[in-house]
């Protein structure tokens, strides 16, 4: 994975704050059919650009190829293959600051702790790196799912006290599941010369349309997304039973503790009554009563909340460009 490679890189700093992303319309092609021609599985690649005053330009990007057999050897194998790349693209004049990089995802389901981790790593490496999550099976029938996200302040504040103390927590960095990911405007920016070759083939009578963007049909991609918030609820409610289950769990080894003290107590009393010496301090450090209980992670929870929060977003847009198409079939039918 390329998270080996990010110390190596060009880091840029005390940049202002990304506010909208700029994306040119060849590296949009070629994220498109890198993800289009491994859609059975997760594909990933590098995001190569500048920022200019509060905009990130992307203007290149190539393709990581995925890791087969040893991990260890696989990971060696990805960063030997982006040194050179990068080395052979500053050689031919091309933007070789990575900026960030992207991920295909399947009908919305991107998040993971391996997701949180990589982009973690980006911001603390590169502050301006945003990722790209494309969906090329809900970009169908005239409709381009492509996100821009970065990790909020807020977030990345928490995931480092995550990273230190997984046991500790304060509260003061909590964070809400809306508080996760940090969504960014994406501009397609395509040259003079494109422009004119895109007017060309407007203005060719000779093309066909398949009128696919004015299919009414959006079953499909309902069902799915419902049936992925209900696989997602019943993970949060798994998530929630491990954490009662760890408050009963301290709360019974709180009792065991305060008994276990309890009988010292009554035992050096009856001890001191016959006029034998008080039991020797006990190592509570020892003890197996005052082992700590491993706490579960509010990542895993944070993260499936913000992923029902994702699906239930991409249910309101099909909802609503569905609703709006049969307004227009039912205004042309008058």
């Amino acid at each position: 994975f390329f998270l080996h490679l990010l110390p190596a890189l060009h880091i840029m700093s005390d940049k202002p704050r990304i506010n909208v992303v700029q994306i040119d319309g060849l590296v949009l092609l070629k994220i498109i059919n890198h993800c289009r021609d491994n859609a059975s599985e997760a594909v990933t690649g590098q995001l190569l650009g500048l920022d200019v005053d509060g905009s990130l330009e992307v203007t290149h990007s190539y393709p990581i190829p995925s890791a087969s057999g040893d991990e260890d050897e696989g990971d060696s194998g990805s960063v030997a293959y982006q040194i050179e790349m990068l080395k052979q693209l500053r050689s031919v004049n091309v933007d070789s600051n990575t900026v960030g990089w992207y991920q295909s995802a399947h009908l919305g389901n991107f998040l993971s702790t391996t997701f949180i981790e990589a982009q973690y790593t980006h911001q603390k490496q590169i502050p301006s790196s945003v990722v790209f999550v494309y969906d090329p099976f809900q970009t169908t029938k005239g409709r381009l799912v492509l996100k821009a996200y970065r990790l909020t302040d807020a977030f990345m504040s928490f995931y480092e006290k995550t990273k230190q103390n997984p046991q500790k927590l304060e509260s003061k960095y909590d964070v809400e599941a809306s508080e996760v990911l940090d969504e960014l405007p994406i501009k397609v920016h395509n040259s003079h010369l494109i422009h004119g070759f895109l007017y060309e083939l407007r203005e060719d009578k000779a093309m066909s349309c398949d009128f696919d963007r004015l299919s009414l049909s959006s079953a499909p991609f309902l069902e799915k997304h419902l049936f992925s918030i209900s696989n997602g609820l019943d993970d949060y409610a798994n998530e929630q039973s491990r954490y009662q289950n760890y408050n009963r769990q301290v709360s019974r080894q709180k009792l065991l503790q305060s008994q276990h003290v309890q009988r010292r107590n009554q035992e050096n009393e009856s001890r001191a009554s016959s006029g034998k010496d008080p039991l020797p301090e006990e190592d509570y450090n020892k003890n197996p009563l005052w082992k700590p209980i491993p706490k579960p992670s509010k990542l895993e929870s944070l993260l499936i909340s913000n992923q029902i929060n994702e699906f239930a977003g991409h249910i309101t847009t099909v909802s609503t460009q569905a609703i709006n198409k049969m307004y227009v079939v039912e205004a042309l039918h008058k």
